[in-house]
């Protein structure tokens, strides 16, 4: 699914260079703007739209109107993109846009050279490179097909060539294609995180340009080589792996398709049908580049999944009230699905055993989602029934969480109840327990500050806010980061740790 945008992207990106060509300049201007729409990093090809003109010689060139106009558009797509707003707000820093952001620019230079190779189908891992053996008989398929599009478009060029018309010369086509090559080249290489192959598809454009130019007059046996060359280096480009490291390669891809997949049938297992207007709170473990988490709550894959677009999937801490039904879920580290029961504790699965710590923490969550939609006797109940079967540290959490719900809707006896049923636990202890509810808010920061309380950590603590600010950065929890950092800076003046996090969040927002 990720390839489609990228797809779309192009089909109206060429769609904006034959209209610029043609002299149809508001239908190119239109098709740019789906081109934007369908992907982000199409910003880095207006350039050559907007200077299209004085490139190609086709005609004589309009600049202060063409700059104005693609201007406008630009202007318009991040005003209505929060992601382009939110990246902006941060000073183009990551923490609030995902794995987008201006970071690391010790990894530029490996980046830059590795899109360059992608580009050119050079594999990265070099000879190490698995060959991809399932693709082989699509490459002899590709390979035959190759050859007789080349046959027939050279037939065809006479017949053609009175249709085109001159083309611009080599100087004028080259110097299109680097500009169709280098900006976008150079955007996914300052901005983003991970390494992701794919993002060259865009820059692709400018490379088939450049490919071409130095084809063009090559006998048809050169030509035919090359491209040869050309395909089967680009199927082995598929076989790139660099475990150890974050990257989207075809085999992350390919893995994560998969995994969504298996995911998709437990849930169908579990659940053959959802009724209608229902509300599944989904807890996700860690399942690394699978990117699970994202796919079913900022997807909403199970409304697809499901073919209703009334089901709301959300995290469990951020339930919402009003809802026909509330159906919790964990999907587990290895990709089961569990349908859990939170006020019973009760629970079905597509594995034959489920940890304890699969089923506990979707409803610690779930209960503290319960509270702040409003409804703090049930999410107090639901985590009482929790610690009954809880030990140790995490009986504590129950309760602890429990009479956070309390202090919140002002019922300090309860909560004083609560906390003193709770097993004693040592201030580092305490500190890792509410780190859990600092990292997954919920939609009452009122509600979340009352951990303060509730785990017995003075909000004048410095040394707690400290620990706390640094375990976020480490965490790349940015609005935590900064919330803890203005928090010791207001308790602890001039320290250096929290001024340098504010310097950096008033540089991001600016």
């Amino acid at each position: 699914m990720s390839g489609s945008h990228d797809l779309f992207a192009i089909v109206f990106l060429l769609a904006a260079m034959l209209l610029r060509d043609a002299g149809l300049f508001v239908p190119a201007l239109a098709a740019t703007a789906c081109a934007l729409l369908s992907k982000e990093s199409v910003i880095a090809m207006v350039p050559a739209l907007v200077f299209w003109d004085a490139i190609t010689g086709s005609r004589a060139p309009r600049l202060a109107r063409d700059l104005i106009a693609y201007g406008c558009v630009i202007v318009a797509w991040a005003a209505i993109h929060p992601g382009v707003r939110a990246l902006v707000a941060h000073g183009f820093q990551s923490g609030a846009t995902g794995y987008v952001g201006l970071e690391h620019p010790e990894r530029w230079a490996r980046y830059s050279l590795r899109y360059v190779a992608t580009l050119w189908n050079l594999p990265v891992t070099g000879f190490s490179t698995r060959w991809p053996s399932e693709l082989t008989p699509w490459v002899a398929a590709a390979l035959a097909v190759l050859v007789a599009g080349i046959a027939w478009g050279r037939g065809m060029r006479a017949a053609l060539s009175s249709d085109i018309g001159s083309l611009p010369s080599a100087r004028r086509l080259a110097t299109l294609g680097l500009l169709l090559v280098i900006p976008p080249l150079l955007l996914p290489t300052f901005l983003v995180r991970p390494w992701v192959p794919y993002l060259v598809a865009l820059p692709a454009l400018g490379a088939s340009l450049l490919l071409a130019i130095g084809l063009r007059r090559a006998p048809m046996g050169v030509a035919v080589l090359t491209l040869a060359a050309f395909l089967v280096m680009g199927a082995s480009c598929r076989g790139v792996s660099l475990p150890g490291e974050l990257s989207w390669t075809e085999a992350v891809l390919v893995d994560a398709s998969q995994a969504i997949h298996r995911v998709e049938r437990n849930l169908r297992t579990i659940r053959p049908s959802i009724p209608h207007g229902a509300q599944l709170l989904v807890s996700v473990a860690a399942t690394g580049t699978r990117g699970i988490n994202s796919t079913i709550i900022d997807g909403q894959a199970p409304s697809i999944w499901y073919d209703d677009p009334s089901l709301k999937s959300a995290r469990p801490e951020l339930r919402g009230a009003g809802f026909r039904d509330d159906l919790l879920f964990r999907v587990t580290q290895g990709l089961d699905v569990v349908e859990i029961e939170p006020d019973q504790t009760l629970y079905r699965s597509t594995a034959p055993s489920v940890s304890p710590f699969d089923i506990g923490r979707p409803i610690s969550t779930y209960a503290r989602g319960v509270a702040a939609s409003g409804d703090v006797v049930r999410s107090i109940r639901i985590l009482e029934r929790l610690a009954r079967q809880d030990q140790g540290d995490l009986r504590s959490y129950d309760l602890r969480l429990a009479a956070m719900a309390a202090i919140w809707k002002g019922q300090k006896g309860e909560a004083a109840r609560l906390v003193a049923e709770a097993d004693s636990m040592p201030r580092d202890a305490a500190l890792d327990q509410m780190a859990k509810v600092f990292g997954e808010p919920t939609a009452r920061p009122d509600l979340d500050s009352c951990a303060y309380q509730a785990f017995g950590i003075s909000t004048e603590d410095a040394e707690s806010m400290r620990f706390l600010m640094r375990l976020y950065r480490d965490m790349g929890y940015v609005p935590q980061e900064e919330h803890f950092a203005a928090r010791l800076q207001r308790i602890a003046p001039g320290d250096s740790g929290a001024a340098e996090v504010l310097r950096a969040k008033g540089g991001r927002r600016q």
